[in-house]
């Protein structure tokens, strides 16, 4: 069974809470994978309580911090509109901090995740601390080109330079693939290229058919 408990952080004057999910003991004792939740605009719902549990359910250890703490009276309609990337990223830096002293969280398997609102979240993590984070899940990100308060917008953080590098890799990938289907006398090939902004990004090769081959 899924075990949960509640740590307190002190973050910018403010108690900040860090709901835990631990797997079952049929997972063993740890380290775990470790996903870094960011709720939804609403908090935490019922929907991320449920996506918390399912992870945990099936061996990870998940922490979600109550990146509304600053404005604990009113609910989220009151926190939202105060919402601040600085504030953002000091709750964030916060709750690795903590996860670097869980025997159970497991440093190599951290992932960033969440969707809409924590989508944006999820990405910005990732971003700004790429060496941090194997991954990130960014579903249904909102908000990406919009910078909440002052400095980049969340799709300006990711460094281009992995973007670069993931152009480069995926370009040789095609045309050593495309290579080898034109010496099998394929008549397809690997075509476009799309790479998706995520952390690390997303890549889809389009398949073509060739009229001549032997081109």
């Amino acid at each position: 069974m899924t075990d949960f408990e509640t740590v307190r952080l002190e973050v910018s004057g403010s108690a900040m809470a860090v709901r835990v999910g631990r797997p079952p003991p049929r997972f063993g004792e740890g380290p775990q994978p470790t996903l870094l939740l960011a709720f939804h605009r609403e908090g935490f719902s019922s929907f991320t309580a449920e996506v918390m549990a399912t992870f945990a359910a099936h061996g990870w250890l998940v922490v979600v911090p109550d990146l509304y703490h600053r404005h604990p009276a009113g609910g989220w309609e009151a926190a939202y509109p105060h919402r601040r990337d600085a504030d953002v990223l000091a709750d964030l830096q916060a709750t690795l901090d903590h996860l670097r002293t869980r025997a159970d969280a497991d440093a190599a398997r951290l992932v960033s995740a969440g969707h809409c609102q924590g989508g944006r979240i999820a990405l910005v993590a990732a971003a700004t601390w790429p060496e941090r984070f194997a991954a990130c899940l960014s579903y249904y990100g909102g908000g990406m080109f919009e910078a909440w308060g002052e400095g980049p917008t969340a799709l300006e953080r990711i460094d281009p330079r992995i973007l670069a590098d993931v152009v480069i890799k995926a370009t040789s990938l095609q045309e050593k693939a495309n290579a080898s289907l034109k010496e099998r006398g394929s008549a397809y090939r690997i075509g476009e290229i799309t790479i998706g902004a995520s952390i690390p990004p997303s890549i889809q090769f389009s398949i073509e058919r060739m009229d001549d081959p032997e081109n």
